[in-house]
């Protein structure tokens, strides 16, 4: 469930970014995210409570999440002065 929680806070965010006009007008990138953030919350909406606690995230939420956000890319760049030095030691989960 902690996981449930921390995903909508992060989505949450993410819609709060991309619905200032300063930051949105124009960007690409952002009306992506935006229609992204729209399927993830009407799943949610549609999705019973009690489905989402006993089951967490339905699939068809997670294969949006997956399909938007590339997680080893993200992990790569939020790691990148120590990424090559966690590569030579375990390449396997850091590939």
């Amino acid at each position: 469930m902690k996981f449930f929680s921390n995903l909508v806070a992060i989505f949450s965010i993410y819609l709060a970014l991309a619905a200032a006009p300063s930051w949105a007008v124009g960007n690409e990138a952002t009306a992506q995210l935006s229609v992204t953030i729209n399927e993830f919350v009407t799943i949610l909406v549609n999705t019973p409570v009690a489905e989402l606690r006993q089951t967490g995230l339905p699939d068809k939420a997670l294969k949006l999440i997956h399909a938007r956000f590339d997680f080893s890319e993200m992990a790569r760049r939020s790691l990148e002065q120590h990424w090559n030095a966690l590569y030579a030691v375990a390449p396997v989960i850091f590939h």
